[in-house]
Parts: C-alpha cells; structure tokens; sequence
C-alpha cells in the first residue's frame, strides 16, 4: 500500500474477513431435520465465485449436517439477486445459467458438491471459498474476492526509510520465515529475478489458500501476518541466531511490494490444494480506498500451478510474488547479487550449525545461486582477516518491565535478548593496512561505502542472521582502551583501529521498522551501545552477563582478556617494517620502556629509513600536524628526527617501529640518548617524543625546510607563558566590551547581579602585574594558539557544607578583538544565564590545557533575597499517593523560597485553608491538619490531613485530584496530586427490585445488578473485587464468586445466575467484604406439588393392575403447571419416576409429564394380597412427591362367568375391583343380557379386524389386549346393567385408542417417506465413495490374508502347547484320582476314576485305574515322539529363517556398497566444481589462452628440451614435419595434460616439479635413442637429435631432462569407468576404520587430467592411452582433498600421497611438503569442461541428495533385517537348548517304557 495512510478513527475496523453482505444480516436458515440435528445452530460462512467473476459472501445457519443442493441454491441465489440490484449501474456481467444440467460446486480442494451440502466438510463461523460452475468458462479474475482492510493503529507506524533493497528484502523476509518450516527433505529455495519490466520473488514454503487460517489475505492484510505470535520462539538458542521470525509489525509484504511498483499480483499454493490462489494488489486502486468510510478489497483468482512452478518446490506448495512497472533507477545485478548476499549471508553459507560449510537455504537472484557468487563486504572482509583466534563472547541482556494485564492489574514481566560479538584482527601486512585493502577492493567492485581508514565501520549488526545495513556504528566502548595516557594505552588505540566486531542478536533486540539498524531508543540497544562504559540510568534495572569460553565474566576481566588478544594478534600477524637503510645499532632493554613505546627486549636503531619511497634520516627537521598520535591535537608540533627504533631481529613478525623526535625548544642535551660502549648498548629516550612510524604513512609527518624551522624557533621564544589573568571592568571599557563581569573587585555580591562574558589572557614571565599601563600592551599578551579551561563551582550556603557542585565548564582559543590578539573570551552569558541565583560561594577556576602550571582561582560570595515567593512540598514521597476518603494523607514538609529558589525561613505558623480540584472543578469536602515549624523554621509540617466528600462520582473513574494547601490571603500554596477513591462498600441498591420474584428452579436470572456505595455515598471504585457468596444459586460464570466493579460503580449479575433449590426453598445473595457479610438478598422459589387427575382404588384384587393413572403439577393458584413439559430438544427433561419398597415397581423407567400432566398405562399389583403403597415423585425435583396406599385382595373364582354364543368367537370377561363402572342412567328394563351380549359379541369381532390391521403394522397391542380381559372380568359382575354400561365406556376408550395408533400409523408412513429420500442422499454420497470402498477392499483382502496366515500359525502352536499340556496332564489324572469327591468322579471302594471325557455323562463308562495307567503310558511315548519330531522341525524352519535372513542382510550390505561408491563419485564431481575459483565467461577463448600462456612459460625456459620443442612446433612446423625423429614424440607433460581451475594446475604443477612439468613424452624407445646420440668416447653428439636441433635454432640445450618412454612403463591394469568419454580410472574409493569415505575427498589426480581424445586411445604400441600409461606413473593413486584439515584426518587411508585445495601435500605416507613453495610458472593449461561442469552441478547434487536418502532407507532395512536376525537367533538358542533338554527328560521314561513293553510282549 501506499506510504499514504488512511486518517484514523475513533473506533475500529473489524477484523474479520467481511463479505459483499453486511454483518449485522441475518443468516440464512436451513431447513430443520430431526435425525440429522447438530445440537446446536451453527453459522457457516462461504466466499463463493461466480463464473462471471462476482465474489458473493454467503452464510447459512445450520441446525443440520447436511442440506439439500437445491436449498442452499437458492440461498446463493438471493444472495446473487440483492448483489446484482445493488450494482446495476456498474458494468454488464454474464448471466448465470442456474438450470445448467452441469451445475454444481466444488471446494477448496477441487471437491465436487452435487445433490447433499454436507456441512461437516467445513468448519463453523469460518470462511470458506467454493466455485460455482454452471456449464460455462471459469472467470480469471474475481471482483473484491479478498478484503485487506487494516487495523487503522497500524497505519500510524508505517516505516518510513525505506529504499529499493530494504523493500527488496522485506519480501525475501517473508519468504525466509515461510520456508523455515520446511522439512529437511524438502527444498528451501528463494528464486529473486529482476528485471526492468517485473521483479519476481519466488519460495518454496509452505504456501496459503483460501481458508481462514491459511488464508492468502494474511499476506496483503496489514497486521493479519502469524509470525508475529512467532517471535518469542527467536529469543535465545545458539549462536548466530538463525530462526528467521523477523516479522514485528505485520505490514512488510503489502508496503513493500507497492513501493517496488504500482501493482503486484501474489500466487500461492499448499501442498494439499490443487488450485494456485491469487491476490491481486493495485497502488491506485488501494489509495482511492483507502479513506475511513471505505474497506480496502482487492481482486483475486484461482488458477492450475504452472510446470515451472511445480519443478521448483519438491512437494508442489509455493507463494511467488510479482511486481509489475517496478519503480528503479538503476539496475546493476551484481552489486544487486552482493548486497543481498551480505544481508542473509549465513543463510546462503554457514559453517557453525553443523560443525561443516552448510546452506541452509538456497538463493537465487537472476538464476545466479548467490553462494557461487564472488564480491561483496562480508566475503571480502573474511578473506581479509587473519587466521587467528577471533575474540567471541556472548551478552545476555534482561529488564523488568511494568505492565497492565487484561484485568487492570500492574504486573512486571520480564525481557530478554542475547548477542554474541566475535571480534576479528585485521593486520597490517607490507606496511598496509587489511582495512584499506577492503576499502580498496569494496571501491573496485562498485561497492563503495565512502569511508576511510580512520572513519571505518568497526561494528556491524545481524539480528536473527540478517544483517542491519545501516547499523554500521564506529565503535562499542569496550573496544577503546580506557587508559588514555601511557605507551600501553597508545599501542592498544592504534592496535585497536585494526578490530571489527560482528554482532549476531536474536529476537530480542527491536529493530526499526525498515529493519534497517536497531531501534535507537530501546532499553537493550542503549545498553549494548553503551557496552563497556558505565551504566546509564536507563540500565539500572537492566542485567547483563557476559559469557566467553564457556565462563562468566565481570567487565574488568573482559577488559584485560580483549586487550591481551589484541596484543597476541598483534604480535603473531603485524608486519610493520623489517629493516632500515643502514645498519642498525642492537640495543637489549632490560625491562620495557613505556616511553619508547616499545614492549620488546631488543631493538635495532637505525638513523635512515625509506618509508613510502622516501628516506627520512636522522637530523631532519620534520613538522607533526595536529591529530597524528595522542598528545598532539590542537597544534602542529616541530621536532628534529634523532632516531629510528625498530622492534626485535630483522625478519620477526610485528615489526614495530618509532620514530625518535626531539620538539622544538628541548635542548639537545635533553634529546635522546644512545650509548655505544663495547657492546653494551643504551638508548634513553628523555625529553624526546616516541611517534608511531604510521605518522608517515598517514601523511602527518612533513619534512621542513630551514627557513621555516627558524621563523618557528623565534615564535617559541616569544610565547613562554607565565600567568593567566582576568581583565578589570576598566579594562574591559577600554575594550569597548559590554556585560563584562565585576566579580574581580566584589567579594560580596546581591543575587540579581549577572554578566554575559569572561575575558582572560595570558601574560608572559616578563609582565609585571603592578603597572597598569602593561595589561592592554599586546607585546605582553601572549598570542600563542593555547587551549584555556574555565571551571566554574558552587558551594550552596544552606546545611549541606563540604558539598561542592560543578556549574560550567568550558574550554576555548584565543580570539581577537578590537586588534588585541591572545583574548580567551568565555560566553557565559549564555550557558551561564542563571548565575548568581542560588546563594553561596562561586570558585572561578582558569588553566591551560598544555601547561598545568599556568592557572588561576577566583572566588565570589553571593546572599539570597529576603521576600518570599513560593512554598514547596520537599518530599518526593507524595508524588502520585493514592488515598481513600476518610483516610490520613503523609505527613507533609514544605518549605519557603524566594523567586530565585533559594531556601528562607518562615516568619511565623501560617493559617492554612484546603481545595480539591480535579478537571472538572471543585469538589465539596471537609478537611482537618495540624501544622507546626521546626526549630529553625526553615519547614512547615502538616499532619494528619483528613479529606471527606461525597462527590467523588464527578471524577470517576481515574479519581485524580489535587490537594491544594494555600495560605488564608491565598498567596502562597503547594499542591499534592494523588487519588482520592471511595472506601469499601457498605451499603448496596439492588436494581430492578422485581427481578427475583417468582424464582423457578433451573431458572437465570436475566437482569439483577447491585449498586454499591461507601459510607460517604460515593460508588465503589472500578475494578475493586467482591465476594459473593450464593445459597440456592449457582453463577453459570467461573469466576462468579469474585466479582469486579464496573465503571458505573455496580456488579452487573445479569445472566449469570441459576437458581439451583427446587420449588417452595428459600434462596440467598450474600455480599462479603473480608469475610464478613455486609449485604444480603433472600428469596423463595414457587411453589408446586404433585396431586393425581383419577381417583385410585383402595381396594384392588391381587394380579390386576392400576390403569390410566394420571398424575398432575399443581402451581401456588392451584392450576396445572403446563410449564412442565419434556423436550429432548430443548433440553428440558420433565419425568415422573416411581418407587415401592413394598412390591417390585421398574424404578429406572421414567415417564413423561405432557403439558404439567403424566399418564401412566398401567401398573401391575402384586399376586398376594396385602397393603402396598408406592411413591410417585419428579425425577430432578424429589420435594414434588405422592404417596399412594392401594390394598390388594385375593380374587375368587366364582366371579368369573362364561358366556357361550352360538354362532362367533367366544369372549371371557372377568371383573377387576380397580375398575369403577359408573352407573347408567338409562332404564333396567330396556336392558337384555342377551342383546348385550350380542353387542358385545358384534364389537369383539370389530376389535379383532382392528387389532389385526394393527398387527400388520408391527404396533403393540398388549394395552388392547389388557383392555380386553379387563372387559372379560366386568362380564362377570353381578349387575349386568353396570357391565353393559362398562362395555359401552371401554369401547369408547378403544375407539380411542384405535384412533391414535391410526395417527402414529401416519406419522410412521411419513417417516418412511424421510427415510427413502434420505436413502436417495446417502446412495448419493455411496457412490462418491465407492472407488474409496475397492482400495480399502484391496487393502482388507490382504491384511485378511495375513492374518490368515497368522491364525493358521496360531491354532498350529495352540494345539502343539494343548498336546504338551496334554501330556504333562498324565500324572495329573493318576494324583487327582485320590483328592475328587466320591460323588462327583471317583468310588473309592472300587478303585475306579472317572476320565475326563466321560464326566458330563454323571458316572458312566467308569474305568480302573490300571487301564487309565496304560491309556497315558501309550499317550506319553506318543507325545515323546510327536514332540522331538516337532521341535526338530521347530529348530530347521528357525535355521532356514536365519539363513533367509542372513542372506538379506548380505544382498542390502551389498547395495549399500553400491550406492555409497555412487555417493563418492557424485561427491568427486561436485568437488571438481567447488575447486574452481572463478566463473568462466568464454571457455573457448580462455582454454585458448590457457595453452598459449603455458607454451609462453615453456620456452621463457630457452635452454630446455621442452622449449626447443615447442619453439619447433609453432615456428619451425614445416620442418618439424621432415625430422623423422620427432613423429613419435607426443608433447610435453606440460601440454598434454589439462585441467579444470588453475589453483588445481598450480597444486599438480608444484607436486610434479618443473623438471618433470618439462619432461618429453615419446612413444617409442627408438625415439628415445634418437633424440640423444653418443660418440665413441661416449660423449653427446651436439650435432644430432634435440641437441643438433637446438643448436639449428640458436637453443642449444644445457643441463640433463626428462623422457618418459610410453611403451617401457608399465600400464594401469584396473577396469575403466563405464560410459566415460574420459576414459578414467575405475580405482577403489578410499575409506576409513568405519567403511565411510574420508570427508572432504574429491578424486584421484590422475582423472583429474583432461587428455583430448585424440590421446585416449592406442598411443602406445601395446594400444594403451596417456592416462593408464603416463599419468598413472606419475600420479598412481594420489588422492586430492578440499582441505589440509580434511587431508590430515584421511592420512590412515591415503597410500601414495595427496594434496588439499589450500595447498597442503603428503608425498608418501609419513613424508610432509612443508613451508613456502616457489612459484611454478609452468602449469597444466585450463580445461574446456569447467562450463559443462558447472551445468550438471545441480543435476548432480539432486541425484546425489537421492542417492543419499535411498541410502538412508538401505540402513534402515538392515537394521530391520539384523533384528529379525538376532531375534531367530534367540528363538534358535532357546529352541535348541528345549531340545536338549527335552531329550534329557524323556531318556529314562523311554528306556523305563521300552522295557514295560518287553515285559508285557509275548514270549
């Protein structure tokens, strides 16, 4: 958004995602479903897009899970409806074709919704977007889909320095925080590209959709971003901090984005949607919105992910950020790529997370990865750097903080934020500082900060690994040495100008909000700004430990261990100067010379040195300027060079050296002093000044010529200053200067005098004070250019003598003045103005800064005024008091002073009067004190002041006053503001008074508020906590018991009672103040009781039953309660439960009360006769209880008749005494039996066909069939009259019966007709999961089968234990055949037992003891052998299983091998690429170069075979062509061979050695022969081969060479590695004691080489090619490492020598290449396959990353199968020793059976 934010309002914005339909509408209802209720209503919301690019907000309140399509169609629909008339002015749109046989919704997640809306696929009172489809195309774009209308607090702190790069960066910030959260086996990849025409941001985070808390709004919606709540999780951890949880203020990617460009669209994607959803952002657009009355909307869209969009993220989520019309200047990519490296530089590349070089994440900026990029200042400054030990320590900052919680209470939290500081020593190398080589490389790369030497930025801030670029601050004051005088202190500050200290902090340091540096006024930042000084007052409460090593420091133990790190560093890498021009002079110091300024014993003095190309010797008169070393700041100093000191023996590391100057005016015999006596030499410095030699290189030293040094030797002399003294006012007149001070000839002073300036000069030692005339003669003014101070102090006249308070300090330089030179005119007037106010004595102090002894003191005494002006309250206790009314305040102590505040005593006890006023007048009170003076009335105190008023409502609820003490005549008063607040509550008004009449249980209490007031009539104060205590009542809040008073001075209770006694209880409200109860509320609920609607008999017959029994509520009227209704639904349960301790009644069966009424069918009596009784009562409310007594009698028999009808069924009635008959008013005798037996007769028959059709519906008709007999028992009575009667009464009670259960018959066809439509929507959502149904059918199948097979397994092992049990159950039989009882198995007299099959048969099939015996015998030799077979098959299958397994772990071993070896020759070819040094633009034209500079270094070698050769070739190729000698010669080592980077070439060059880099490969011998004749005497013949050649050309070779003969050396006979154009050596990968390769290993040397191909093949007879010939026989199998580190930790694994990337070499196991190796000039040309190289880069490290998880995986199953192993091999040993013993066991019983079986065989 734009920089232009939208005026705030007093109230704000809602911050929840709003729709096209306002808030305050109603939602739309669904239609209700009794089977499918939620419980409760919910609410959901619903973004939906039209297909003609509408987004309509739609919500829908649901009682239900589902709803039908239709419905919620016509929802949107007048959603849609009201939308398009209320933007019928705006632009057409399409229609929709609501009738499409195509139309339906789908989700967020491409889920389609047709037929059923199933509400439980979403979450209530959230937003969910779904897509409309109707048949027709999808829009693009959707009109105000997404609102980022922001919080208007946060508009008023939108940053206000930002740049292009800090926008830039806001972006990747939000980036970096999203993909933090990505898995280790998921890309972290930040893509930036830009370009003129879009900048492009682009992660591989997590992503966002369109769902409430994922929502893509929260990236445009300012103060809706989540990782804000995240920051606490970046405070602490370890160094550098790397949690990147930067985001604080919650608007970085909106602003940012439109301060890059005009518009931005942002596309984003989760792993779990299908669709890209879009938000589009337009700077126009958001400014025209951006007023109060508007909402900030925004378009957006949904589309498919693009297939560049998929490649990038590994698992398909992603958020890319386009910024269209980008606004910029200049586009240059590089110093674009260097900054934003520096910025996130240990993200890009860290080696303190895992002990290794990491990336963390991979950037990108134009396709360039940012950590192959070279430049930049955090790269140069390493590079830089010594390699030394860095100074690290690590801060840990906390303060207290005061806060006000939720609840309006004060609580102090604490704050926390950790820094670590590594400092790092920049040395000086060759006379040249490292800083300026930085700042020289920075301004070559176009990264200049404009900085120099002295001005460099020795501190640079990260917080959270992300660099601060404008916190670049010069210092942090413990890197200054404290001590500022002395040749220590000296060396330390210019020691110290070669530091710079890295600052990492966590989260708890606040940035700016550019996050551009740290905010400037933060507790934390002060402090570490200040680190090393004394604590502010804003540090007091602030702690701060300080760690280094592990140990915790004080700051003077800091102190002392950062300066010997610098001395250390100082000592080990300076390298100042080495020698001088002649020879110099050894003087041993036998203890440190502090004003030589050197710390060695020994020295060299020398008296000419050349420094910068000029020589400075010893006489020279030479001019020092201002500022160049200590001491030297406000004037040039002239000196004569005497010497040249130079620290230690030429060629020791930190040189340092001095200059030896004596100034001008010391005499020589005070210069320095060297004595040369025999040996023993002394130098002593004396007078003369030690400068550091860097006074030259600095340009502040000049050599001077006579002349000048002259005219400075007479000025010298004619500025010796003497005294300093002030001029007289007379004086000053004379100088026609105004508001001089007066003070010189007044001691004593009134308080109202004042002057505005101090004049003071300094005289010669040839003025003499006594003549007048003298002090305005400039000849004794001295003029020399000195620095005066002037201090002024005070001495305060009151108690406190011996204090001393500084007033003014200043310092200046002489001026001029009306032609006066030499005048120190002090402007006091201005910083002096309140001078002479305050009463006492006034000390003038004057001196020189560079002559101490030149100084001069005045003093003046100055008396208050005697007229008062003002009282004062003196202590600062009573500032803000708080006090309730009635209550004292402090004792009070005020003081008198006049208008200048000077402190005078009263003159007498005054006569006070009281006000308390606030902001809204004055308030009515009453008021008592008591007031007294002290001894020497210089105070008044006031005692016990007590206020009362009962107008304190006027200034609630902050009850800020102030009490004002004014004298009677109200000219002299102080006031006091405090808080005066009510007292406790002691009385209480309950509104509205008829709230608690009429209490029902269950019932809340809607409206009840209780008005408390203190003793005064004023309302409690806000906040102030009551106790309630309730009886009868139960808060619905938890913390009900506890109560806050409002600002209205009440506890508003409404809504939070529920009254918890039943009916007719008494019920309370008490209010407590400490425990005692100082107000209360009683009430009583209503009354009801529980009465019976029918009569019941007293008197039944045993075996009947009570019908009909109806029971009612009555109120306090003595109506029914129809109240008392039971509604599942609602919630309200309303049951009768009954209860008999005298017959058996169901007491859990609960029966409904209908409108205060509940009916019960029937209760069944008891069959004896006898006085029962049972109780009725409601089942929440037991006080609403019945007791009812029945008496029960035994029936006879003879009141049973039969009636048999001729003709029909047959009816038995029989006469129950419960029943009542009423009378029949008709006559007897128009009454026959007979017809009213025949009536009855024809309405049985009809009850049957009913009955019957009742049946048919499944319905019960056990009441009907009750009814029945009960009908058969009243035929029965003696008066037939009464039993027709009862006939005619129960056949209308059937009728009605009959008639509701035809009504419950309809209410069941209905709900047969819901139940088939609901079958249609669930057959709807069966079909959708049908193909869900065959996988998981798949899936069963197999897991059937498996357990299967384990059940098989099971039951086998079951029946095996059964056998065993079986078997060891034989002796059991025989002991338990003594011990069962005779009548269950076993006769004892006979000796039989019964056998366990045979015991359900109740003593049959009894057999003896004998046979019993024989039956187990055979049994147990069965089970012998049975068992051995099994446990030998037991012991085969576990032998073939560990060889099954066995077997697997060899197959996996052997993988593994595998794919470590293609790990290693993946890790070889990444090595190849880190080995380069710099990118390769044209690989031709540099391969191309390569070769010529090669050839060049050749033949600079003019004497050597290799150079004639070469010269042959490019100049003399013609001839080269006739020798017949030379076609067998292949080339120079040198030349045949290439490779990828030259530090490679350099490191194989120095391993060979010039003399074989220059040796001549031949072919054959015959060529070796020819190319060296011998004569006779054995001497070379110089005429022919290369020694004629070379004496053809002018090159005659001189000294011995190399020739490797190609078919004498012996050939590599390994196998080559497939499918390599290469042909490179398939050598075996080394590896240590644990089989893993050595960390860091990149190749073997020799496929290192590159060898064009037409050398590959068949170069020597025997058909083999240069690399298994040639290089193998030079290299063999020398192995190439990153580093020596690496190298030296591979050593047991390396066989014949290896060299690292940094220049370390073993030549053979136990032989080292040690020190500086001379430069090899001729080396191994650059190879062509660097470029393609670095294509594969990344395609490789991919596979490699595969690889290595496949790896992994290999581990994971071998560790699985080795389990499995060890557990078979358990099973084994076990199985194995059951054998044994098994056998051991069975032995005797076998040998004892074998001969049982002898005895009883035949003979």
């Amino acid at each position: 958004m734009d920089s232009r934010t939208p005026p705030s309002r007093g109230s704000k914005r809602p911050t929840e995602d709003s729709s096209s339909e306002r808030a305050r509408k109603k939602p739309n209802e669904c239609i209700k479903n009794e089977d499918d209720d939620l419980g409760v209503d919910k609410i959901y919301k619903f973004r939906v897009l039209m297909p003609n690019g509408v987004t309509l907000g739609v919500k829908v309140r649901a009682l239900f899970s589902h709803m039908p399509l239709d419905k919620f169609v016509d929802v949107v629909k007048n959603v849609y409806t009201k939308f398009v008339r209320q933007t019928m002015s705006q632009k057409p749109r399409r229609k929709i074709n609501w009738t499409s046989s195509e139309f339906h919704f789908t989700d967020a997640y491409d889920k389609t919704i047709r037929n059923i809306v199933n509400f439980k696929n979403f979450k209530p009172n959230e937003w969910h977007i779904i897509r409309l489809h109707d048949g027709s195309d999808e829009a693009d774009t959707y009109e105000n889909m997404w609102d980022l209308t922001p919080d208007t607090d946060l508009l008023k702190e939108l940053p206000e320095e930002y740049t292009f790069e800090t926008a830039l960066a806001d972006l990747i910030d939000n980036s970096l925080q999203a993909l933090w959260s990505n898995e280790k086996n998921q890309r972290r990849l930040i893509s930036v590209d830009v370009r003129r025409s879009k900048i492009s941001i682009f992660d591989t985070g997590p992503g966002m959709d369109g769902s409430d808390e994922n929502s893509i709004v929260q990236w445009g919606k300012m103060g809706a971003s989540l990782h804000r709540s995240s920051r606490g999780l970046a405070i602490g951890g370890e160094p550098p901090y790397l949690t990147p949880f930067f985001g604080m203020f919650g608007y970085g990617g909106a602003i940012a984005a439109m301060h890059l460009g005009r518009r931005a669209v942002v596309s984003s994607r989760t792993k779990n949607c299908k669709k890209v959803y879009m938000l589009h952002l337009e700077r126009d657009a958001l400014i025209s919105s951006s007023s109060s009355e508007k909402r900030w909307r925004a378009n957006g869209g949904v589309r498919a992910a693009l297939e560049d969009e998929i490649e990038k993220s590994s698992d398909g989520s992603f958020t890319k950020v386009e910024i269209f019309e980008p606004k910029m200047d200049t586009l240059d990519v590089s110093v674009l790529q260097c900054k934003l490296k520096d910025i996130y530089f240990p993200y890009i590349q860290c080696d303190e997370m895992s002990g290794k070089t990491g990336r963390p994440v991979e950037f990108q900026v134009n396709e360039t990865d940012l950590a192959v990029i070279e430049g930049g200042e955090i790269a140069t400054t390493n590079l830089n750097s010594c390699n030394g030990p860095d100074f690290v320590m690590e801060l840990q900052f906390k303060f207290n903080v005061d806060t006000t919680s939720t609840d309006g209470q004060r609580q102090r939290i604490t704050q926390e934020a950790n820094a670590r500081l590594k400092c790092v020593y920049f040395p000086i190398i060759g006379g040249k500082e490292s800083i300026e080589k930085i700042l020289d490389k920075l301004e070559e790369d176009g990264l200049g900060t404009r900085e120099s030497y002295e001005g460099f930025s020795r501190v640079s801030i990260r917080r959270l690994g992300r660099l601060l670029p404008d916190a670049r601050w010069a210092w942090l004051p413990f890197m200054e040495p404290r001590q500022k005088i002395g040749e220590r202190a000296q060396i330390l500050k210019r020691l110290s100008y070669r530091v710079k200290c890295s600052m990492d902090t966590d989260a708890g340091f606040n940035p700016t909000p550019s996050k551009t540096d740290l905010a400037h006024h933060h507790p934390f930042t002060t402090a570490l700004k200040n680190f090393g000084n004394r604590a502010l007052d804003i540090e007091k409460e602030l702690q701060i430990k300080i760690h280094r090593s592990g140990k915790i420091l004080t700051p003077s133990q800091l102190e002392k261990q950062y300066q010997d790190w610098i001395l250390e560093m100082h000592d080990r890498y300076d390298e100042e100067v080495d020698s001088g021009e002649d020879l110099p002079t050894l003087v041993v110091v036998p203890e440190k010379n502090k004003k030589l300024g050197i710390s060695s014993d020994v020295l060299r003095v020398h008296k000419v040195i050349k420094r910068k190309g000029t020589s400075w010797e010893a006489g020279q008169k030479i001019k020092i300027l201002k500022g160049a070393y200590a001491g030297c700041h406000k004037t040039n100093v002239y000196a004569t060079l005497e010497y040249i000191v130079l620290e230690g023996l030429q060629g020791d590391s930190c040189g340092e050296a001095r200059l030896i100057c004596r100034p001008l005016g010391l005499p020589e015999d005070q210069g320095c002093l060297l004595s040369v006596d025999n040996g023993n030499n002394f130098i002593d410095v004396r007078g003369s000044l030690s400068l550091p030699i860097n006074v030259i290189d600095s340009g502040k030293c000049i050599a001077i010529n006579d002349t000048e040094w002259e005219n400075q030797t007479e000025k010298a002399c004619q500025k010796l200053p003497s005294i300093i003294d002030v001029l007289s006012l007379s004086n000053c007149q004379e100088l026609e200067v105004d508001g001089v001070s007066t003070f010189i000839t007044s001691w004593l002073l009134v308080i109202s005098t004042h002057f505005s300036k101090i004049i003071a000069v300094v005289r010669p030692k040839s003025f003499n004070s006594n003549r007048a005339s003298e002090k305005l003669n400039q000849k004794f003014i001295v003029r020399e250019n000195f620095e005066m101070s002037l201090e002024v102090k005070f001495q305060a006249d009151d108690r406190t003598v011996g204090s001393v308070n500084h007033v003014y300090s200043g310092r200046i330089t002489p001026s001029s003045y009306k032609g006066f030179h030499g005048l120190y005119i002090f402007p006091v007037g201005s910083k002096l103005s309140r001078l002479f106010r305050k009463a006492g004595i006034y000390t003038f102090s004057f001196s020189l800064k560079e002559l101490r002894e030149v100084n001069c003191t005045r003093r003046v005494r100055v008396k208050a005024l005697a007229d008062t002006d003002c009282w004062k309250v003196l202590s600062e206790k009573h500032k803000d008091i708080t006090i309730r009314i009635g209550s004292h305040f402090p004792s009070l102590s005020v003081a008198c002073y006049d208008r200048y505040s000077n402190r005078i005593p009263f003159t007498c006890v005054p006569e006070l009067t009281t006000r308390l006023s606030s902001n809204r007048g004055y308030l009515a009170h009453t008021c008592s004190m008591d007031v007294d003076l002290t001894l020497d009335k210089l105070t008044m105190v006031i005692k016990d002041i007590s206020v009362i008023s009962d107008e304190l409502d006027k200034i609630r609820p902050s009850y800020d006053v102030s009490l004002i003490i004014s004298s009677l005549d109200g000219k002299h008063s102080v006031a006091i503001a405090c808080q005066v607040v009510p007292g406790d509550p002691q009385s209480i008004k309950v509104n509205p008074t008829t709230s608690c009449r009429k209490l029902l249980p269950g019932q809340i209490i809607k409206e009840l508020v209780l008005e408390l007031f203190d003793s005064y009539g004023n309302h409690i104060k806000q906040d102030e906590v009551i106790q309630l205590r309730a009886d009868g009542f139960i808060f619905l809040d938890k913390a009900g018991y506890v109560c806050k008073v409002d600002d209205h001075g009440c506890v508003d209770l409404s809504g939070s009672l529920k009254v918890s006694k039943g009916y007719d209880k008494h019920v309370s409200l008490s209010v407590l103040l400490q425990e005692k109860v100082i107000y209360k509320l009683e009430f009583r609920t209503e009354m009801r009781r529980l009465t019976t609607a029918s009569t019941v008999l007293k008197q039944c017959v045993a075996g009947s039953q009570l019908d009909n029994l109806v029971f009612k509520i009555i109120n306090s009227e003595g109506e029914v309660d129809r109240s008392i209704h039971s509604e599942d639904e609602h919630g309200q349960f309303h049951t009768l439960m009954l209860k008999s301790d005298s017959f058996d009644i169901d007491d859990s069966v609960r029966y409904n009360f209908r409108h205060g009424q509940c009916c019960i069918r029937s209760i069944r009596l008891p069959q004896r006769a006898g006085i029962f009784s049972f109780t009725a009562a409601h089942s929440r409310y037991p006080e609403l209880n019945l007791n009812v007594e029945v008496h029960v009698e035994q029936g006879l028999v003879e009141n049973r008749v039969q009636l048999q009808r001729s003709i029909g069924n047959t009816l038995q009635l029989q006469v129950s005494p419960s029943l009542k008959v009423p009378k029949l008013e008709q006559k007897q005798e128009n009454f026959s039996p007979q017809s009213s037996v025949g009536k009855l007769m024809v309405f049985y028959d009809s009850l049957s066909s009913k009955v019957k059709k009742v049946n048919q519906y499944n319905l019960q008709s056990e009441s009907l069939q009750g009814k029945i007999s009960c009908f058969q028992d009243s035929v029965a009575s003696e008066d037939w009259g009464n039993s027709s009667g009862s006939i005619v009464l129960h056949q209308k009670e059937l009728e009605e019966d009959l008639c509701k259960y035809g009504l419950c018959i309809g209410e069941l066809e209905r709900k047969l007709e819901w139940i088939k439509y609901r079958k249609s929507q669930i057959q709807a959502v069966i079909e959708e999961k049908q193909m869900e149904l065959r996988e998981i059918d798949n899936e069963f199948d197999e897991e059937n089968r498996e357990l299967q097979r384990t059940l098989e397994t099971f039951h086998m092992k079951r029946d095996r234990a059964s056998n065993r049990r079986l078997a060891a159950l034989g002796g059991y039989w025989l002991r338990i055949s003594m011990d069962v009882q005779p009548k269950n198995a076993i006769n004892t007299r006979e000796s039989v037992v019964s056998y366990p099959s045979a015991l359900g048969h109740a003593g049959q099939n009894m057999v003896s003891i004998e046979d019993v015996q024989n039956v187990i015998h055979g049994q147990q030799a069965e089970y012998i052998v049975n068992h051995s077979k099994k446990l030998q098959e037991d012991i085969l299958a576990l032998g073939q299983k560990i060889k099954h397994y066995e077997d697997n772990i060899k197959c996996l071993k052997a993988q593994q091998n595998r794919l470590e070896e293609s790990i290693l020759d993946m890790q070889v070819a990444l090595g190849k690429y880190h080995t380069e040094n710099r990118a390769t633009e044209n690989v031709n034209h540099v391969h191309m170069k390569s070769e010529e500079e090669t050839i060049e270094h050749i033949l600079r070698h003019e004497k050597s075979a290799a150079a004639i050769l070469c010269q042959l070739k490019t100049h003399q190729g013609d001839q080269a062509s006739n020798l017949q000698w030379t076609k067998d010669i292949v080339g120079i080592v040198a030349t045949i061979g290439k490779v990828d980077d030259d530090n490679l070439s350099r490191l194989l060059s120095a391993y060979l050695g010039l003399e074989t880099m220059l040796a001549v490969v031949c072919k054959t011998h015959d060529c070796v022969k020819a190319l060296e004749t011998y004569d006779k005497q054995g001497l070379i013949n110089r005429s022919s081969g290369i020694h004629g050649l070379g004496s053809f050309i002018g090159r005659p070779v001189d000294g011995p060479f190399l020739v490797f003969c190609l078919e004498n050396l012996s050939p590599y006979v390994g196998e080559f590695i497939a499918k390599d154009p290469q042909r490179r050596l398939d050598l075996l990968k080394p590896r240590l004691a644990n089989g893993e390769p050595p960390f860091g290993f990149l190749g073997f040397a020799v496929n290192m080489i590159s060898i064009d191909s037409v050398h590959l093949h068949c170069i020597s007879n025997s058909g083999n090619g240069l690399r298994e010939t040639l290089f193998y026989n030079l290299f063999s199998t020398l192995q190439v490492y990153k580093s020596r580190e690496d190298m030296l930790k591979a050593l047991p694994c390396i066989t014949n020598g290896a060299v690292s990337l940094d220049g370390g070499m073993v030549r053979r196991p136990g032989v080292f290449s040690l020190g500086n190796r001379g430069v090899i000039d001729v080396k191994f040309p650059k190879s062509s396959e660097a470029l393609k190289l670095r294509e594969n880069y990344f395609e490789t490290e991919k596979r490699m990353k595969e690889t290595k998880w496949k790896k992994e995986r290999m581990w994971e199953d071998m560790q699985r199968e080795q389990a499995l192993l060890e557990h078979a091999k358990f099973n084994y040993e076990i199985k194995k020793q059951e054998f044994v013993q098994f056998l051991g066991q069975s032995s005797p019983y076998t040998a004892q059976h074998s001969y049982q079986a002898g005895q009883s065989a035949p003979k």
